[in-house]
Parts: C-alpha cells; structure tokens; sequence
C-alpha cells in the first residue's frame, strides 16, 4: 500500500511538472513543422505514466503495478512520402510480482533501465494541431536495483539482506542459484496522441527472455503515459 501511494506522489509531481514544460514550449510546439506537415524535422518527447504487468503460463502469481518515464526522438523518414519517421527511446521502469497461498507469500520488485534502440512509426494527421503517433519496435532492459520478499525474509536482488548486522554487513541469504532474470529482450508496439503539445501514449512490451529461470514466465506490460512533445 505504501509503494502504490508513493507511486501515485510521483505520478502527481510529474504531471505537474509536464503541465509547466507545456506552458513554456506552447509557442514551439504550435509551429512546430513537422506537426504540420511541412519542413520536417526531428521531434522529442518526454512521458510518464503508470504501468500493469502480468505473465504468460503462470498459476497464481500477479504482476505488480508500477512505473514508467521515458525520453524518445522521432526523426522524419524525409525520403519517404507521409510522417514515416524512426526513432529511439530511453526510460526507467519497474517490474515485479506477488505469490500467495497456503502461508506461502513472496514479493519481487525490480527498477530496471529501458532502452529501445530502433522504433519505426507514424504521425498521421487528424489536423493542424492533433495527430496519431503508431509505432513498432524493440526494447532491452536490464534491473538496476530491487527487493525480494519470502514471508520474513526481505534482501535484494542480488542476494544479501536489507539489514545489517552488528558489523554493518549484510549476509548473504539467497542462494547462488536465485532463478530471477534480470535482464530482457523483446518487441513493443505504441498508439500515441499528440495534441499541440500534449501527448497520451498507449505501449505494449512482450518479453521473450523468462522472467524467472527455468520456468516459463515472460513479461507482459502495459503502460499508460502522459507527456509533452517539442
């Protein structure tokens, strides 16, 4: 409950935070040419939002809720007829999940780094001033930092509990073989809106690497962004 709320915090102070960039980039954004089908050039995007996550072939194990921010660019395909355009993106994101019954409860949260190193999309125009952005792509992401909870006991990802003792060490309580992944691979789809200057974004991640070893899990997420466009 603590981490949903501290969640929704943030979520707040970025939407604040948004809404201020947008006032101070309203005039750049109305002309910007690309929009407008004219001269184009390259477009930036900053977003974030909440994401829900599950996994595929699991019994019992719900996919936590989380967060999600990411910087993307979109250079014009100026070659190609219509707003094709390609780009890349860079966020931080969470991941995790929770498993109960039987007296049995475990808890993983991980904060990851994303980046997606090729998108192909485009803007098609509605009007002068509102678009749809539709894109594909691939992404890679890699945890960074977390926690794991097995009923009392509570340590990081890498093994080693979150408290120290009387010599300010901290034991090693999980074994060399800890099944989660911390890293994946996959492909990702977005349905974008961009109006002016604001944009609500859609996105879908489907991971191919397991989530956990040698079990069938794999990451499925979806995220819901707000954000400015300059």
């Amino acid at each position: 409950m603590m981490l949903n709320d501290m969640v929704k915090r943030y979520f707040i102070l970025l939407v604040a935070l948004l809404l201020y960039v947008v006032t101070q980039a309203q005039e750049r954004v109305w002309n910007s040419a690309f929009l407008k089908n004219e001269s184009p050039h390259t477009l930036y995007s900053f977003q974030a939002g909440m994401s829900w996550m599950k996994f595929d072939d699991t019994f019992g194990v719900k996919g936590k809720q989380g967060y999600n921010a990411t910087f993307r660019f979109m250079d014009p395909l100026r070659k190609v007829p219509g707003n094709f355009y390609w780009g890349m993106e860079f966020g931080f994101a969470s991941r995790g999940f929770e498993k109960e019954r039987k007296g049995h409860k475990e808890h993983v949260m991980a904060h990851s780094v994303i980046i997606s190193p090729v998108q192909f999309g485009h803007l098609f125009k509605i009007s002068n001033v509102l678009k749809v952005d539709m894109r594909l792509g691939l992404y890679a992401s890699g945890d960074m930092a977390g926690e794991y909870r097995h009923n009392a006991l509570e340590c990081t990802l890498s093994g080693k509990s979150k408290k120290k003792d009387q010599y300010g060490d901290r034991e090693k309580l999980l074994p060399d073989d800890w099944k989660w992944n911390y890293f994946d691979i996959g492909g990702s789809a977005g349905l974008g809106i961009v109006f002016c200057m604001f944009n609500l974004d859609f996105s879908y991640r489907y991971g191919l690497l397991e989530a956990a070893k040698n079990t069938d899990w794999h990451t499925r997420v979806t995220t819901f962004q707000v954000g400015v466009v300059f």
